[in-house]
């Protein structure tokens, strides 16, 4: 017989090129909600008490640093940096800035030019463009083949630019550099949205996340995200040997792993079913378990007709810039219809286009033979569309105890945006925030604190985006009968003492539909 495999071992050697890219958007050092900490002037930056901008200033660093959040940052880096420069080898470190938009502040620097960077930052508060931060990142690793690249995107927040769709085009930027072999690890500090974890994992190579509860816990993620860095790959492997054992750091051992998103996510709340999927059961009755006025596009004893079809003004010959769907309930004995219009000024959208539905033409609307209602997007756009409840005269009825509004078939890089004006929402498994139903692996992404802009407009709410893991939805025969896996991709909004409220559906370059409909069963527990 043989003699047993001894495993090889590796060489003590880490060529690798790493970048970090720091997070400087407002939601780092504001103190009174999301605020942008800048009016866009240097005067304006890091303001100590300001009512529009916030009050983001800590007097214990310099304004430069601004607050203590932004320091620790800092610190972390420059951590960083010293250990893993103690290892042998060649390496290289680049420091990319981001918050509205993405600098590259050094590239392929030395341990000393990189912590003289690092110490030099400005903090500049704004929005937050993962995007350009990670595009800006790719653009610095030109390493040699035989490296190692990193990516060490340390952040707290959701896209929010560019528009329209920042995560999508947060996912797109990712997905380019995963293509030129940059292993992208996200540190996430949880302290301003729900949704942020499911972002950051999409983003990462290994679907792993560090993430913290605060800034002051950085540190205590330091040599757990060494070791990854520093992990031998195949290449510096040879004859059997002794394992070189990592230099320790000088920060205390960490007491958080990496984490996968978004399983550990404190806001998920599961509901008590999250309807499993029997394909040998009858079709449910469509009756929801809490009482509500029951919305209903679908073929029956009424009919329901689309008129004009005018959403955004894409008739010019038309001045109703509307479509209106007629006798989808009744409330007190009498029936009433449902007005979408663009909730753009005077409802004109220069991104809705003439035409048909049959021809996909953009803003269209077309009642489907399942019992949903058909929404065509524009590519790389997003409709902010107002729906009304509207009386036989014409007139906007009393707002409705309760009902369900449910939108689905949401795919590739497709999504949509809500401005919040619901009770509660069940998506995929779970209320109040996403999560798959049963084993299924993938749900939509969802943004506690989402912008829109379009046409010059901005619209602040929520948002639920395609998982770029989704690509293919099977055609829904019955929106009361959705699979798991139709549910994981879908949204049921329930709303009280209401009569109108605001959806956009968007999308980037991918999927061209979106569906909507009442009740459905996502969720069937949720009220």
């Amino acid at each position: 017989s043989t003699s047993p495999s001894q495993s090889p071992s590796c060489s003590n050697e880490v060529d690798f090129d790493i970048c970090f890219a720091l997070d400087m958007s407002g939601s780092v050092c504001s103190k009174n909600g999301p605020n942008s900490c800048t009016d866009g002037t240097d005067a304006g930056r890091c303001p100590s008490s300001d009512p529009i901008h916030g009050v983001c200033r800590d007097f214990t660093v310099s304004r430069d640093t601004c607050c203590e959040n932004f320091r620790s940052i800092q610190d972390f880096t420059i951590d960083m940096v010293t250990a893993l420069d103690s290892f042998n080898g060649d390496k290289s470190y680049s420091i990319v800035q981001f918050a509205s938009s993405g600098s590259l502040v050094q590239s392929s620097g030395d341990k000393d030019s990189t912590i003289d960077s690092v110490n030099g930052l400005m903090y500049t508060g704004g929005q937050t463009n993962h995007a350009e931060a990670i595009g800006r990142c790719q653009d610095a690793l030109s390493g040699t083949p035989d490296h190692k690249k990193f990516m060490i995107l340390i952040t707290d927040g959701v896209s929010t630019l560019p528009q329209p769709g920042p995560i999508n085009s947060t996912f797109a930027s990712a997905d380019l550099a995963k293509g030129d072999d940059i292993n992208i690890i996200p540190v996430f500090i949880t302290t301003t949205s729900s949704g942020g974890l499911q972002v950051m994992s999409t983003i990462s190579s290994d679907g792993k996340v560090f993430n913290v509860t605060d800034f002051g816990s950085l540190e205590a993620i330091e040599q757990e995200l060494i070791e990854q860095v520093t992990a031998p790959s195949t290449s510096h492997c040879s004859s059997p040997s002794q394992s070189p054992t990592p230099p320790a750091p000088s920060t205390p051992s960490p007491s958080k792993v990496p984490t996968q998103a978004p399983s550990t996510s404190p806001s998920r709340k599961p509901t008590s079913a999250p309807t499993p999927y029997d394909p040998n059961s009858s079709s449910p009755t469509g009756s929801p378990v809490c009482t509500e006025t029951e919305i209903l596009f679908g073929s029956g004893e009424v009919t329901r007709t689309i008129t004009d079809n005018n959403i955004g003004g894409r008739d010019g010959s038309n001045s109703n810039k509307f479509a209106m769907i007629t006798n989808v309930g009744s409330y007190l004995g009498q029936p009433f219809n449902l007005k979408l219009e663009s909730d753009l000024a005077n409802g004109d959208d220069s991104n809705c286009s003439p035409g048909s539905a049959a021809n996909l033409a953009s803003c269209s609307i077309s009642l489907n033979s399942n019992g949903a209602v058909d929404f065509f997007v524009n590519s790389n756009s997003v409709h902010p569309i107002r729906f009304t409840f509207i009386d036989a005269s014409g007139n906007q009825i009393t707002p409705l105890p309760r009902f369900s509004f449910s939108v689905f078939d949401v795919g590739n890089s497709e999504y949509f945006w809500s401005d919040g004006n619901f009770d509660t929402f069940a998506c995929g498994g779970c209320q109040d925030n996403c999560c798959p139903v049963g084993v299924e692996e993938h749900s939509l992404v969802y943004d506690s604190n989402a912008n829109i802009v379009t046409n010059g407009q901005t619209f602040g709410g929520q948002q639920f985006n395609a998982n770029r893991a989704v690509t293919s939805i099977p055609e829904v025969q019955d929106p009361q009968s959705l699979t798991p896996f139709q549910q994981s991709q879908s949204v049921r909004f329930v709303f009280t003492n209401t009569s109108d409220f605001v959806i956009g559906f968007g999308r980037a370059g991918g999927g061209i539909r979106q569906q909507f409909a009442g009740y459905t069963n996502i969720g069937v527990n949720v009220c």
